[in-house]
């Protein structure tokens, strides 16, 4: 009887229902009442479609998107099937059921980066910048068990590459090659680029990170400084001098 229910599409199901909530009273009004119970039916069956078409219809605002509970499917745990709704007014069973804590935004997260990693000769270096993610509409299961932590499993992939990079060489060297320690990282953190081993391990990576996380990268940007303090000391020295 469950599969059944399921035979038709959410939409295509609502459509059989009212025709149904509609013609039943209608006929059934011609059969009682002859040529004038058609009208008493038709308005009768509209009557009954206004009064379940919210039990149909979900509106999911503009970037945001929306899981779904089905109570009479289950999933290979055992649990009921939870499905996404994005944007717009959505068809659905009449029995599904809007999580509480179901509802996501689709807007742009920025993740701010602020770390200082040692140079080949020691000296202190400061990276700041940004990694630009957003939820993955089709994969806003794994976005809602991973949100408390997405951030930091980024931020250590992030760590563990740009700390790589500049343990091998020395500041000045860093310094001088910000554009392309910045072009490193943004090609490493993407899906698309793989003209070099590096950046297919970064596709790799990447990839694997948003199947895990349900998130999508959209960018990555650092810039390099020295340490404050190493830069203090830098100025105290050239005014002593």
């Amino acid at each position: 009887m469950i599969r059944f229910l399921h035979v038709l599409p959410p939409k295509w199901f609502a459509i059989v229902a009212w025709g149904t909530m509609f013609v039943v009273p209608t006929a059934c009004g011609f059969i009682i009442f002859d040529f004038y119970g058609v009208f008493i039916g038709m308005v009768m069956g509209i009557a009954v479609i206004g009064y379940t078409i919210e039990h149909f219809m979900q509106l999911v605002s503009k970037k945001t998107a929306l899981l779904v509970m089905n109570p009479l499917l289950f999933d290979s745990d055992g649990e009921a099937k939870i499905k996404t709704v994005l944007s717009g007014w959505n068809i659905l069973y009449p029995w599904e059921q809007a999580k509480e804590d179901g509802y996501f935004s689709l807007e742009r997260i920025r993740i701010p980066i602020s770390e200082t990693f040692p140079a080949k000769d020691g000296v202190p270096v400061k990276v700041t910048g940004s990694i630009t993610i957003s939820p993955d509409p089709k994969n806003l299961l794994n976005y809602l068990v991973s949100q408390s932590i997405v951030r930091d499993k980024i931020l250590d992939r992030v760590r563990n590459f740009v700390s790589q990079i500049v343990a091998k060489k020395n500041a000045q060297t860093v310094r001088n090659e910000i554009k392309k320690i910045d072009r490193r990282v943004t090609n490493y953190f993407s899906t698309g680029i793989n003209s070099s081993q590096e950046e297919k391990d970064g596709t790799k990576i990447t990839s694997e990170l948003e199947k895990k996380h349900g998130i999508v990268f959209e960018n990555a940007t650092v810039d390099i400084d020295y340490d404050d303090s190493y830069q203090q000391a830098l100025t105290t020295k050239a005014r002593a001098k």
